[in-house]
Formats: C-alpha cells, sequence, structure tokens
C-alpha cells in the first residue's frame, strides 16, 4: 500500500490545497522551539565549560620531537 501526501495547512490546523506536504500519519502538531534560545544556551555553556574542556585535554602541551 502506498502512503498519498496530503496537503496540510499549518497555520489553520487542517487540510488546504496550499501548503506543506505531510507524509506521515499523525495530524498532532509540535509546536516550534526557541531556537534563537537554544543557540544562545550551547554559546554559553562553550564559554563556561567547553573551552575549559579543551583546554583540559590538551595542556600540558608536550613536544614530542625530542
Amino acid at each position: 500500500m502506498v502512503a498519498e501526501p496530503q496537503v496540510f495547512d499549518v497555520a489553520l490546523g487542517k487540510p488546504s490545497a496550499v501548503g506543506r506536504m505531510q507524509f506521515g500519519s499523525s495530524r498532532e502538531l509540535l509546536e516550534m522551539p526557541n531556537l534563537l534560545e537554544i543557540q544562545k544556551k550551547s554559546f554559553e555553556w562553550f564559554k563556561r565549560d567547553g573551552l575549559r574542556e579543551l583546554f583540559d585535554e590538551i595542556s600540558p602541551i608536550t613536544d614530542f620531537t625530542g
């Protein structure tokens, strides 16, 4: 059995002549995440913990050439 895509108007939450193609069987719409907030939190973690972890991995720098 081949699933036929349904055109779905996301804003209205119902089938429409123009809109997104939906190939899944679920009609539940997910809330859009705050992508800017996720990016800001990730950068704060990088500044606070990420750089320290990186420096801890490579410090002290060792010369293996003798």
